[in-house]
């Protein structure tokens, strides 16, 4: 029982995609929302449009990292199409879902 509690903690945590959301919980930018841009074993490639950027990504350890469960529409569209993500999409992703959480949250 112990083992498949483990394990099923482990297989959420690897639920990462490249598109969705995901906030800082440790480090200097504690709750700052990012887009993750790729996974690459336990490390993150994260940006936020502004100061880490597509071409300059933020690298970070997925237990540093809460996983939002968004994906930003345009953000889905353009990884389907096989396009890459660009610094103004993902800016304007990270504000509209900032500004969503504001009108949910009261």
């Amino acid at each position: 029982m112990t083992m498949g509690g483990y394990m099923s903690g482990r297989c959420e945590q690897d639920r990462f995609l490249p598109g969705q959301l995901a906030r800082s919980k440790a480090g200097h930018d504690v709750n700052k929302l990012y887009v993750i841009l790729k996974v690459s074993g336990d490390m993150l490639y994260l940006a936020d449009g502004r100061r880490k950027t597509v071409e300059a990504p933020k690298k970070k350890k997925k237990k540093h990292v809460w996983r939002m469960n968004y994906m930003d529409e345009s953000l889905a569209g353009q990884l389907k199409a096989g396009k890459g993500l660009d610094n103004a999409c993902i800016a304007r992703a990270i504000k509209l879902f900032e500004e969503k959480g504001k009108v949910i949250g009261g």
